[in-house]
């Protein structure tokens, strides 16, 4: 169990995270009207605006946290170190917060009395009917994606190894010129040397290989125009939010919850897939060998 808590797990991006949000406050909202539980039954139709208050507040709860989160501890909430026990712990923190904004509301509204017994009572409503099946999908999700990336990692390591390498970029190809936004933050080499190009804060870094040696430059500018200055490439990929990598120097794949893994001939970065770029990634991989 030790092991399977350090077990990456997909990490949620802020952005994506206001539709999950959404999504879990409307459905405990309904589920709430539905059935009417923790004694809701006492508010009738017409007062279902109560019951709707719930959603809401739960709602703002789990925006603000994830706010305070991904913005005051961006060392925690980070892909490389998001595990499965991270995930529920998160989600149990989430949780015992909700349960007690709802505990305020209920006290707003006349719904419970101030005192301990109530806040336990309601803290114990929200953990009993939620921590259970959160946990139990969260596992459930782990296993699926990593059998699933693991078992496609194994396909195109076959094909990777299996069959000649043809590279998507020709041996007289033009050279790349990417220009910071300083104009005098130049670097021009060939598309061939490129290991890989990663965003870093304000800058992008540009790794390539040049005479058995591994170079790196910074220079000020955003990834996306990293990407405008590779557009013509179809190995030099956007497999990541903050990757740029050359397929031909791909040697292996490894698949785990989070999707890919791409080692790199000649360097010990591992660089990263994004989930959404997998597929993508597959169908580029397998037009190489």
């Amino acid at each position: 169990m030790r092991n399977f808590n350090k077990k990456l797990f997909p990490f949620t991006q802020y952005a994506d995270m206001h539709r999950r949000n959404i999504f879990f406050a409307l459905f405990v909202t309904v589920f709430l009207l539905l059935f009417r539980p923790f004694g809701l039954n006492v508010y009738s139709y017409e007062r279902g605006y109560i019951i709707i208050g719930y959603g809401l507040i739960i709602w703002l709860t789990l925006l603000f946290n994830d706010f305070l989160a991904y913005r005051f501890l961006p060392g925690v909430f980070s892909e490389k170190k998001w595990t499965v026990k991270a995930q529920i712990w998160w989600a149990f923190i989430q949780l015992f917060i909700t349960g007690i904004t709802c505990f305020l509301y209920a006290v707003a509204i006349n719904a419970f009395p101030q005192n301990l017994l109530s806040f336990i009572k309601i803290e114990l409503y929200v953990l009993l009917s939620s921590i259970i099946p959160i946990v139990m999908f969260i596992l459930i999700k782990q296993n699926y994606l990593l059998r699933q990336n693991t078992r496609q990692a194994e396909v195109l390591n076959n094909e990777l190894h299996g069959l000649q390498k043809t590279d998507f970029v020709q041996p007289n190809a033009n050279n790349i010129q990417f220009v910071g936004d300083n104009q005098n933050d130049r670097l021009e080499i060939t598309p061939q040397q490129i290991h890989y190009i990663t965003s870093q804060d304000n800058y992008f870094e540009v790794v390539w290989q040049a005479e058995q040696k591994i170079n790196k430059k910074l220079l000020r500018g955003t990834l996306a125009k990293a990407e405008e200055a590779v557009q013509s490439f179809p190995s030099l990929f956007r497999c990541h939010r903050a990757y740029i990598v050359n397929l031909d120097k791909v040697i292996h794949v490894e698949g785990n919850a989070q999707g890919y893994r791409l080692q790199l001939q000649n360097n010990p970065e591992i660089i990263p897939v994004s989930r959404s770029r997998g597929k993508q990634m597959q169908q580029l991989l397998q037009n190489i060998r």
